[in-house]
């Protein structure tokens, strides 16, 4: 192979790898932008953008109704003159040398309870702090009439209403206030105030109480239950009286036939003319001797429990003390029975308790709760039934007015 076709083949070799590379770009270059539109990366960017102006947009209306709000602030600071001197007062009207003037706007509103009237407040002081004030209320009827209307007197810095009635029903009237002190006076500024719409007046309520004839006004009908007299139901095991006789322990026996017999006996002395014991027998007390010829005997009898015992004749005691000692004990030691004839000679005596069933020989009859009376429902349990009564428009209660010509909306309702 020459050179000339050597470097013919070389040139070819180079042209394809150029190709291959290309057509490798192109395939990445696709792949890469398919997952980008796949994976939302642009729907987030774009979205992100949006969020971001929107959020924007939210901070200028913040900003906005913030800085609006301090205006109005400072709008009332300087109308009230908080803060003192620095801020003017308002004026709403001040006479020609500036010793009397309104120190208010003036209030005006419709009368409660009609729809011809209206009412004006006004507050004017005066430098006299003695000085009677006159004001007068003038209302404009059209646009070029302006009337004399209505007067009041008051002391300076109190307040005064002036009320104008004969009004036309559902229109706004332009008004202002003079006042006069008798030297100079001082115009208010102008205000607007409407009477209520024209109303038709009704006394009525929705619901009227009327009598219950079914429960005779009580709100309570008879119990009639099966079983049950005035809410009680008898109570047939305890004898309808409530009492029950049960065998109880007999307190005189403890519960027993018989008891030992705790009586003193009877003490006799059987040798009558017997000698004392000697002094040396008796040194230790109840001292007793058997000894020959110095002795005497004792009979012991006990009635209730039919004991009898009798010692020897050489028998002596010391005392009379001594002597009924012995025949104490010797009586006991016989551990004498005597039966309990109280208790009938059973250890048990009878007696009437309260059934614990039942209170009074009767339970309450639970549908009539003891009362022998249930609740009437259709009279509510008060004696009384509701009838409809109704009364104007949106079914207001009592004493109202109601708009006839302008609809029923609950906010033209004159109360």
């Amino acid at each position: 192979m020459n050179l000339k076709e050597r470097v013919r083949q070389e040139k070819g070799i180079t042209l394809v790898a150029l190709i291959i590379t290309i057509i490798v770009l192109v395939i990445l270059a696709a792949v890469t932008i398919n997952a980008a539109f796949n994976s939302g990366i642009i729907e987030t960017a774009v979205n992100g953008a949006v969020n971001y102006a929107d959020a924007q947009n939210k901070e200028q209306v913040t900003f906005d109704d913030l800085d609006k709000n301090i205006q109005d602030i400072v709008k009332k600071i300087e109308e009230y003159n908080i803060g003192g001197s620095g801020t003017e007062q308002k004026d709403y009207g001040t006479s020609a040398n500036g010793k009397l003037k309104f120190i208010k706007a003036l209030v005006g509103k419709p009368v409660e309870n009609t729809n011809d009237s209206i009412s004006i407040t006004a507050l004017a002081t005066d430098e006299n702090e003695n000085a009677e004030l006159t004001y007068t209320l003038y209302i404009e009827t059209t646009a070029k009439d302006a009337n004399e209307l209505v007067t009041a007197k008051a002391k300076q810095g109190v307040p005064v209403t002036l009320t104008k009635t004969g009004l036309e029903n559902y229109t706004t009237y332009k008004y202002k206030v003079v006042v006069s002190n008798g030297e100079t006076e001082a115009t208010s500024l102008d205000g607007t105030a409407s009477t209520y719409c024209k109303g038709e007046h009704c006394e009525g309520t929705v619901g009227v109480q009327i009598p219950c004839v079914a429960c005779s006004q009580t709100g309570k009908v008879t119990c009639t239950v099966a079983g049950c007299t005035n809410g009680k139901i008898s109570c047939d095991n305890c004898g309808g009286d409530g009492k029950i006789e049960v065998l109880d322990t007999c307190p005189d026996c403890n519960g027993n036939k018989e008891r030992n017999c705790t009586s003193t006996p009877s003490v006799q002395v059987l040798d009558p003319e017997a000698r004392p014991l000697p002094a040396g027998v008796c040194s230790n007390g109840c001292g007793k001797s058997a000894g020959d010829g110095i002795g005497w005997g004792i009979a012991v009898n006990c009635a209730d429990c039919n004991f009898s015992y009798k010692s020897a004749y050489n028998l002596g005691f010391c005392s009379d003390n001594c002597k009924n000692e012995y025949a104490q004990k010797v009586h006991d030691e016989a551990n004498n029975k005597v039966q309990c004839t109280t208790c009938s000679g059973t250890g048990k005596v009878s007696k009437t308790v309260t059934c614990g069933e039942c209170t009074n020989g009767s339970n309450d009859c639970i549908t009539c709760k003891g009362t022998g009376k249930v609740m009437h429902m259709v009279c509510s349990g008060n004696g009384y039934t509701i009838e409809n009564n109704n009364c104007g428009h949106q079914g207001a209660n009592g004493p109202h007015y109601y708009c006839a010509e302008h609809g029923t909306n609950v906010e033209e309702y004159h109360q």
